[in-house]
């Protein structure tokens, strides 16, 4: 993530940042990554999340941290002093908050003209509730999504909403930054975990005139796009997405493709659940007949796209990760290795 002369893109940046959370808080970290300055303001005491987000170590990389009460006027007018020549304001708290301090983009942006002025929320700034991940989840059906194969709505760990909005607030930062070489001014920049998420999901959102949209087909719910059981009690996944993939597994795999396409009424047995559960069935039958290396050999070998569900943190010591150099090992002085 480095420049040429070592200190990245971003060296003499100035960013000051008040976060609760994933949302800002990868935000300025990805920031100090490529070279910025980013001086995170914690409460006295410390942000109570330290103990309770194992990512904070990671996402606070970087940043010099200092502790300061919002609620002390001095402290107030030490940071108004230096708003005129810092370049980032970061503001990943509940909105109100930091207006509520004086510290509002309409009470800085007279004296600090040139200031780029981010704010990341759960919703926007439009509704007054806690920005968790979870309710964002909620409020645009991700549950539902993930519940395809369930029969129930089911709550997704992984925070797609918080690592959306994180990177949709840093390139709205940086559009805004390229705004003020020319203008010489700074902005307001908005977005929420609802923008980060509903970014993701719009095109599965979208639905012919006179029908109501509704969840894809999740993977899983095609046999053709779907985790089975080998015979070692390992799992893989085979996607028949390419043409002529579903006729080189069942060749691959020694099944007929003529005792199943009959009952195929469009692409990986749409409109046809009992097909699909049949399908899904035989395929079951045969994987749990070999260990998962011998079939990924195998399916590798006929052109069938296959991949091994890994372990959580496997990866992190597969060949491909250690090609593309993506984790190096360090010691945290908390932590350890």
């Amino acid at each position: 993530m480095s420049d040429t002369q070592g200190g990245g893109p971003l060296v003499g940046l100035r960013v000051m940042e008040f976060t609760r959370g994933r949302a800002g808080a990868i935000a300025g970290m990805l920031l100090a990554d490529y070279g910025a300055e980013v001086l995170r303001v914690e409460p006295p005491g410390g942000d109570p999340l330290w103990d309770d987000l194992p990512g904070y170590p990671v996402w606070h990389r970087g940043k010099e941290i200092v502790q300061i009460d919002l609620t002390a006027p001095e402290a107030i007018v030490a940071i108004a002093r230096r708003l005129p020549v810092t370049d980032v304001l970061l503001d990943g708290m509940r909105p109100g908050v930091l207006a509520a301090a004086g510290l509002g983009y309409e009470a800085v942006a007279p004296t600090s003209p040139a200031l780029v002025y981010a704010s990341v929320s759960g919703f926007g700034g439009v509704v007054d509730a806690p920005g968790y991940e979870g309710l964002v989840q909620a409020w645009l059906g991700l549950p539902s999504y993930q519940g395809a194969r369930r029969g129930s709505p089911s709550l997704s760990t992984y925070a797609a909403g918080s690592f959306g909005a994180a990177l949709l607030t840093v390139i709205g930062i940086l559009a805004a930054l390229h705004q003020r070489d020319r203008s010489e001014r700074g902005q307001r920049v908005e977005t929420s975990l609802l923008d980060g998420l509903l970014a993701q999901l719009v095109m599965n959102l979208v639905a012919p005139a006179g029908e109501e949209p509704g969840p894809p087909p999740m993977p899983g719910a095609s046999p053709t796009m779907a985790i089975y059981a080998c015979g070692d009690d390992t799992h893989l996944q085979i996607h028949l997405g390419a043409r002529g993939a579903l006729e080189r597994l069942c060749e691959a795999m020694g099944m007929s493709h003529a005792d199943f396409v009959g009952e195929r009424t469009g692409r990986h047995f749409a409109g046809d659940p009992e097909g699909a559960d049949r399908f899904r069935a035989a395929l079951a039958r045969v994987f749990a007949e070999r260990p998962r290396r011998e079939w990924i050999e195998i399916l590798t070998a006929a052109d069938v796209p296959v991949a091994a569900c890994l372990a959580p943190g496997e990866i992190l010591d597969h060949p491909q990760t250690q090609a593309l150099d993506l984790t190096m090992q360090l010691r945290d002085p908390l932590l350890g290795p």
